[in-house]
C-alpha cells in the first residue's frame, strides 16, 4: 500500500519554547503536561485534528517532530502553504 503525503496549514507548538518557559530541557516529562494543558484548553471547533509532523522548514538538513493544531489538511503543498509532509 503506498502511503501518501499530507501537509498541514496550522500553528506549531513548539516543545523548545515550553521548556524554555517552564522546564531545562525539550525533552522533560513536565513539557508533555505543558502540551495536554495547551490541548485541554482550546475550543475543539476552532481546528480540524492535531496531528505530529515533520517540521522541515525549521531545520531542512534535519527535520524533527512537531506538533501542529491543524486548521486545513492536504495533500498539495502550495494549496495547502503547510508544513509537512506527514503520512497517513
Amino acid at each position: 500500500m503506498q502511503k501518501r503525503q499530507y501537509y498541514a496549514k496550522g500553528f506549531k507548538i513548539d516543545r523548545r519554547l515550553i521548556a524554555k518557559a517552564f522546564v531545562a530541557h525539550r525533552n522533560d516529562p513536565e513539557v508533555d503536561s505543558f502540551l495536554l494543558t495547551i490541548v485541554e484548553g482550546l475550543n475543539r471547533e476552532a481546528y480540524k485534528c492535531i496531528i505530529t509532523a515533520y517540521d522541515h522548514e525549521a531545520r531542512t538538513n534535519e527535520p524533527y517532530l512537531c506538533n501542529i493544531i491543524a486548521i486545513e489538511t492536504g495533500t498539495d503543498k502550495e494549496g495547502v502553504g503547510g508544513v509537512g509532509p506527514w503520512t497517513a
